[in-house]
């Protein structure tokens, strides 16, 4: 059952996170908790000891309930700072491991599924309460074993008392039923939320604040966030009352139960006469009565946040799964090659994204040959991104395979497969690094040698960018830390470097230079066309996707992608002699750039 599952989860991470201290806090503090249980036996051994006139007895009950005072006073001081080094430990133990999970996913597809990222929204948004439940656990554990401790005493006054524990125990179910709507309204409210969230991101960062200004669009998004915040408190409001109207149930039962028990204690007492024993009885029945009261709302809190708090656990197990899932079905095991030989092929390639039936790549048959320069072109949509995300593995084909030197790609291990590939993108990120480091991270072992960075930053042509900066590779980027912000085409330009501090099987250029005017970027990829083919004795291919014609007439390889399949593949010389799709593009731009 998951609900175990995610128990066993909540445990576990808690004594990786810090085996000893969850040791401790698992042990000790339902023992502590039983202890108050036992302080009702030891009133009764005290009661019972005056009225009987036994001296030593009573003796016995108060030095026991004076050690426990004292015990619980030491322990409560001890256990609450362990508690709360455990917790912080554990949080950032799940938070590390949380990144290091999505992170490490082999695909993207996570990334672009409503459904999925509202899983995930759900647990980076309470990746904090995920520590939470170690109490909530302890907590619940304590619970059932004053309620055990509490049942034990109970029928050794009369075993039809043993209903009280049994009854108050129901608010365990309520609680857990309540908790559950709660978190049900959660996930349901997340899509809501998450839109809220962007819509107010749009609204205060920097990216949006120009277009928001010139475009007046600020009451729009206000609009749309009430909107979208509405919808959520809505559901999450709606949650909170059948959830409260479930603990107000478990409290009711417990409140007449524990009504009915005293009533049959001073029914007993009123009946047996005024007897030690029956006096006895009557003061332990009382006090764990009182007890189980604030066991109640014990209950009600833990319970509750137990199940919340496990639900989050659920979500890291869904993630759990869901990784080993597409860890098996990329497990390919063989390393990628030296070089190539034999080139890279589409084989009837067929691709739709996970959750739709529209095919983005229709039956592709398309060879790179080793040593090429392979330039691909077509309208917005036509597919020429989906065929760098295929190349590097952010998805896997539909129908048909993809070979390299006739080896499926499958067979590959996905991380040394990326590990021959170098990429860089239109919407390359902007890591805010140190300048040598944002170009360094294309070969993490490198990322502090300054000659490779410096040469990367010549080749891709951002060595102009150095020159205007204050620290040169020293120099901190982006104002969120007080660093240098860059323009857009400086970003690209560093991106284009960290592209070059590899020396790979397969370069991935995906119109990462659409920042550049088209002079720029034609003696940008010039550089990149003539370092590519020093490597050819390695059989090195570069993919070049751009919307610029005059840029790919250098490729040894055009290939024109429309609605999906490819058009036209051939050298520049040979399409303009076919007089089709790309000759026409070709003139007309030619004719726009004259």
């Amino acid at each position: 059952m998951i609900w175990f599952r995610a128990l066993g989860r909540v445990v576990r991470t808690a004594f990786a996170a810090d085996p000893w201290r969850a040791a401790l806090v698992f042990t000790v503090l339902p023992l502590m908790q039983l202890t108050q249980v036992l302080s009702a036996w030891w009133l009764k051994m005290l009661i019972d000891g005056i009225v009987k006139g036994d001296a030593g007895a009573a003796g016995m009950a108060i030095t026991l309930v004076a050690s426990q005072i004292v015990a619980t006073h030491v322990l409560v001081v001890v256990l609450s700072k362990v508690r709360f080094t455990l917790q912080e430990k554990t949080s950032l133990h799940f938070e590390r491991e949380l990144l290091a999970m999505v992170a490490g996913l082999p695909g993207i597809e996570h990334h672009e599924r409503p459904e999925y990222l509202d899983k995930i929204e759900v647990l980076q948004a309470n990746r904090a309460a995920f520590a939470g439940a170690v109490s909530a656990v302890v907590s619940n554990v304590g619970v059932l074993a004053q309620a055990a401790g509490t049942g034990f005493l109970l029928a050794h006054v009369h075993p039809l008392l043993l209903l009280l524990p049994l009854l108050n125990l129901i608010a365990f179910v309520t609680d857990a039923k309540g908790g559950s709507i709660m978190v049900a309204g959660s996930e349901d409210a997340a899509s809501d939320d998450r839109l809220a969230r962007e819509h107010f991101q749009m609204g205060t960062s920097y990216g949006f604040a120009k277009e928001v200004r010139v475009f007046g669009m600020a009451e729009e998004m206000l609009g749309r966030h009430r909107r979208a915040a509405e919808n959520s408190r809505t559901k999450m409001v709606r949650a909170a009352v059948r959830g409260a109207a479930w603990d107000a149930l478990g409290g009711f039962i417990a409140v007449v139960a524990n009504m009915g028990a005293l009533a049959f204690v001073v029914y007993r007492a009123q009946h047996a006469g005024a007897t030690a024993e029956a006096a006895g009885d009557l003061v332990l029945v009382l006090r764990l009565t009182s007890m189980l009261n604030a066991q109640i709302a014990g209950i009600a809190h833990s319970t509750g946040m137990l199940v919340q708090t496990l639900q989050v656990a659920v979500r890291h197990i869904w993630l759990l799964d869901y990784a080993k899932e597409q860890h098996s079905a990329r497990s390919g095991e063989m390393v990628a090659p030296d070089q190539l030989r034999g080139g890279i092929a589409f084989e009837g390639v067929s691709f739709a994204y996970p959750g739709t039936d529209t095919e983005v790549l229709a039956d592709v048959n398309l060879w790179l040959p080793p040593g090429a320069v392979v330039a691909v072109v077509g309208d917005n949509g036509a597919g020429k991104s989906t065929l760098v995300k295929l190349l590097s593995r952010m998805y896997e084909p539909s129908s048909g395979r993809i070979s390299v030197d006739g080896v499926d790609l499958a067979r590959f291990n996905p991380a040394a497969w990326r590990s021959r590939l170098s990429a860089a993108f239109q919407d390359s990120c902007r890591f805010e690094f140190l300048l040598g480091e944002t170009v360094g991270i294309g070969d993490v072992d490198r990322i502090n040698d300054a000659y490779p960075i410096l040469m990367a930053c010549e080749r891709a042509g951002a060595g102009a960018v150095l020159e205007t900066l204050p620290a040169g590779l020293n120099t901190q980027l982006g104002r969120r830390f007080e660093g240098v912000e860059l323009s857009g085409g400086q970003w690209q330009r560093l991106a284009l470097a960290r592209s070059a501090m590899r020396d790979p099987l397969l370069l991935l250029l995906d119109e990462p230079t659409a920042n550049l005017d088209a002079e720029a970027e034609f003696a940008l990829f010039e550089t990149i066309s003539r370092a590519t083919r020093r490597a050819r004795s390695r059989g090195a291919v570069t993919m070049l996707v751009s919307h610029r014609f005059s840029t790919v007439r250098m490729a040894d390889l055009i290939v024109v992608v429309d609605g999906g399949k490819i058009l036209e593949v051939g050298s520049h010389d040979e399409l303009m002699a076919r007089r089709g799709l790309y000759a026409e593009l070709f003139t007309l731009q030619s004719s726009a750039y004259a």
